[in-house]
């Protein structure tokens, strides 16, 4: 009996050990060792689905001018925002810094557009929430996104490059119509 409670011990602690892994503890997010694990299911599935790769705008300028803590807010609201967004199979990564990858398995490109299309809106109703359970950046806040298909023939890293080649052309245009100071111009 010692020795199968040993063994129960010893299973939740590395499930608990590979959670915490895999987790990221700020936006409580996938993290890229996640998308190492899932990898190849998602390659070899015969339905594919889409990829979402989004960038917090201006994350920079927030870290320079209102400091680290609030950056992290800003970083907490968009991830929030982006769980409003996504189904129970779907799969949301903190890509990097201020970058996250969502995975829609088995949605086709221009759904997953048309659900992204609203990821201003989720912001909004993340800051405006009492019941967010954090601590929401409140100031204008805004994310750019590239969309892409991935299947058997668009491997990830296909989809991943031309989600990211869109993304940074919406940044780009977001900054020229923002202007200098990353607002929203009147």
């Amino acid at each position: 009996r010692r020795l199968g409670a040993l063994h129960a011990q010893t299973v939740d602690d590395t499930r608990r050990s590979q959670r915490r892994a895999w987790l990221d503890p700020l936006t409580e997010t996938h993290n890229r060792f996640f998308l190492d694990e899932i990898r190849p299911q998602l390659e070899s599935s015969e339905a594919g689905g889409s990829i979402v790769l989004i960038d917090v705008d201006g994350l920079k300028r927030i870290n320079d001018q209102e400091g680290h803590e609030e950056g992290d807010r800003a970083i907490w609201t968009v991830a929030t925002a982006i769980k409003k967004l996504i189904r129970g199979n779907d799969h949301l990564i903190r890509w990097g810094g201020d970058e996250f990858l969502v995975i829609l398995p088995g949605m086709d490109e221009e759904l997953a557009r048309r659900r992204f299309y609203m990821l201003p809106s989720k912001i909004d109703e993340v800051k405006q929430s009492s019941r967010a359970g954090g601590k929401p950046y409140t100031k204008f806040l805004a994310a750019s996104v590239g969309i892409h298909i991935y299947s058997r023939r668009v491997t990830l890293d296909v989809a991943l490059s031309q989600a990211d080649r869109v993304m940074y052309e919406r940044k780009r245009a977001h900054r020229e119509l923002r202007g200098p100071g990353g607002e929203r111009t009147p």
